[in-house]
């Protein structure tokens, strides 16, 4: 199992509306085929840390991280949500011994970045932004 979670919040003036629909969006990921289960909703962490919302979404393994990567879902959650945020953090855990999964993982998305720019585009807009993975956001 792989799993991804991501912490973040919204820019400052950000309509509630705006928020609730892409926080929608980010849930309607749990019925994307690769993913087992997603979560979203209020982050629970410090206060202090600024983050305001999260979520976790959990892939069974690589091809399907691969396939969430290609699913129309997805690419339509990362435009309703990350024009809107204003920081965001990402962080991920598995269960897989392979002593690669995290440069398979970091190579996965590299890839998706370089055959998307607008997806490169959004990432790169954010203000505040850590990844998972050392994909190259030029800015």
């Amino acid at each position: 199992m792989i799993i991804s979670a991501q912490r973040f919040s919204f820019k400052p003036g950000v309509a509630e509306n705006d928020k609730r629909r892409a926080l929608a969006s980010v849930a309607a990921l749990a019925e994307a085929e690769p993913v087992a289960f997603a979560v979203v909703g209020e982050d629970l962490g410090d206060p202090a840390d600024g983050f305001t919302h999260g979520f976790s979404i959990g892939l069974a393994d690589l091809g399907a991280l691969e396939r969430y990567f290609d699913d129309p879902l997805h690419a339509a959650a990362d435009r309703a949500l990350l024009p809107l945020l204003q920081k965001t953090v990402g962080t991920g855990l598995s269960d897989d011994d392979d002593p690669d999964l995290r440069s398979k993982i970091i190579e996965l998305h590299q890839r998706r970045a370089d055959r998307d720019p607008e997806y490169l585009a959004l990432l790169t807009a954010i203000p505040e932004i850590a990844l998972l993975h050392e994909t190259r956001l030029e800015r």
